[in-house]
């Protein structure tokens, strides 16, 4: 029986789905419903009738990243083979939620913040070919992709929604995801405090998914180097506390990626540890020599004062004679359900 590359931990409720299987049928869901709602929004294919209000999507995020569900956030890591905005808009949902968790927000806010997020890309829908064109736009193509935060904005209002304080903050925050505190942004070089709180949220957590995402044009970026180079280097474009509070809930090495130790065995994250961002919880399940153990364990690096990361590795080059084991590897970057 193979070691599966994560930890099969078991529900702590009776009757409860595992963590693992709860966090995988969420994903799926949210996968599903992004690309319902975008494909539907397509200049061929829109039309009101055929849109649902994915709020209960929403609420079910939520709810698992309360529980503690950190399978969910490994999950963010992975990208959809048909197009990447399907992908992309789940784990900006995720990721947002997990960050709006980490200031405080309370349910219903967060909720907004969650629907924000899921919404946030609309105006791409009708620009869909355009975007994920693997060569490099031309500056006529890249005005026209700007034009998507107003073309969202628009959008918002075939969803079923009446007006309300709820719709009116979603079309602001849809309106600002692409502000930046240094005034660079876009679509109106807005600043600082002229930025609403959610919009710099998900202006940050739309970055960071973007470079530890592989795009039609270019490969992705281990989250660890992301993370770092926004500590260092981003401080000017994105709130500095946000930066701050984003490594301290996924930590410079986020569940879901795979790491070296010092002993030479290769695992994944499971989760991190609060307060100890280069000290998370490993599921080793590979040798210093590159063979599947036969049993895989969890270490809790913050209690194993003599194992530490020595470096985060690409699963996909991990070296291994395991043919099964590479395939297994290299099929983790992406969503498909059941590997």
């Amino acid at each position: 029986m193979s070691v599966p590359l994560a930890d099969p931990a078991a529900s702590s409720r009776v009757g409860a789905l595992p963590p693992r299987r709860r966090a995988w049928d969420v994903y799926g869901e949210a996968v599903k419903a992004s690309r319902d709602i975008y494909r539907v929004l397509e200049p061929e294919k829109k039309t009101s009738s055929a849109l649902f209000w994915p709020e209960n999507i929403i609420r079910k995020i939520l709810f698992s990243l309360r529980e503690g569900d950190a399978e969910l956030l490994a999950l963010a890591n992975r990208s959809v083979s048909d197009h990447f905005i399907f992908g992309h808009v789940p784990n900006i949902t995720i990721l947002s939620l997990r960050l709006g968790m980490a200031v405080g927000l309370e349910d219903e806010d967060a909720v907004t913040l969650g629907l924000a997020a899921f919404l946030s890309e609309m105006g791409l829908a009708p620009h869909l070919e355009l975007a994920s064109k693997a060569t490099q736009l031309t500056d006529e193509e890249y005005r026209l992709l700007r034009t998507h935060v107003e073309e969202g904005m628009a959008l918002l209002s075939l969803f079923p929604l009446p007006e309300s304080q709820m719709k009116s903050t979603l079309r602001q925050v849809i309106g600002q995801c692409h502000e930046r505190i240094s005034g660079k942004g876009y679509p109106g070089g807005l600043k600082k405090d002229e930025i609403h709180p959610f919009a710099k949220i998900i202006g940050l957590v739309d970055a960071y998914e973007a470079m530890t995402h592989p795009r039609p044009w270019r490969g992705r970026t281990l989250p660890h180097l992301v993370l770092r180079k926004m500590v260092d280097e981003n401080k000017d474009e994105f709130d500095p506390l946000l930066i701050r509070s984003l490594v301290e809930c996924l930590s410079f090495y986020p569940p879901g990626t795979f790491v070296r130790l010092n002993t030479g065995e290769i695992g994944r994250v499971v989760s991190p540890i609060a307060d100890l961002p280069l000290r998370p919880r490993v599921w080793v399940f590979m040798d210093d020599s590159g063979r599947r153990l036969d049993t895989a364990r969890t270490v809790n690096l913050a209690a194993s004062p003599t194992r530490f990361i020595s470096e985060a590795v690409d699963e996909t080059a991990i070296h291994t004679s395991d043919r099964r084991l590479a395939l297994e590897l290299r099929a983790h970057c992406w969503w498909v359900k059941g590997v």
